[in-house]
């Protein structure tokens, strides 16, 4: 009888942390989040090939829930040719099935240049990061206003 007990217990617990841990099917497919964002760049020095717009999203006060990247890292960005002026859409998807899209309340879009010297072939292991959030590695006009990144409350 004492085993019996103590065998019902340990399956009731079972129980009740598989009934409280989330499944994936409880997360809706994304992309959870569409943010459509305004570049808007000219006279790019020629050694700046590519870019890449990436975007993420947090809960308030929170650490990174999700990211999302445009061009696709795998995919060949469009030649710059010293600027962009494009509406980049970037998709983000919440992927931990952990998280709940509808706590992120913060969303934070930054601007990556990358290129080598000229002359050189672009590859993965030979590119510099032109710009990022912390640097901006070419000279930059009097005056240039020049926004590397938007953050703030994600609209409902």
């Amino acid at each position: 009888m004492l085993m019996t007990g103590r065998l019902t217990a340990a399956l009731m617990g079972l129980a009740a942390l598989t009934m409280a841990t989330p499944t994936r099917a409880q997360t809706p497919a994304g992309p959870h989040f569409t943010f459509t964002v305004p570049v808007r760049i000219t006279n790019l020095p020629p050694e700046i090939q590519r870019y890449s717009v990436q975007c993420a999203v947090f809960p308030t006060g929170g650490t990174l829930m999700a990211t999302g990247q445009a061009p696709a890292p795998s995919a060949e960005a469009p030649p710059l040719r010293g600027g962009l002026v494009a509406d980049v859409v970037v998709q983000v998807t919440v992927t931990n099935p952990l998280l709940d899209p509808a706590l992120a309340t913060e969303y934070s879009c930054s601007l990556f240049l990358y290129g080598v010297a000229p002359g050189s072939p672009l590859t993965a292991a030979s590119s510099t990061v032109y710009m990022d959030n912390a640097n901006t590695r070419f000279p930059l006009a009097a005056g240039a206003l020049i926004k590397k990144s938007a953050t703030g409350p994600i609209p409902r």
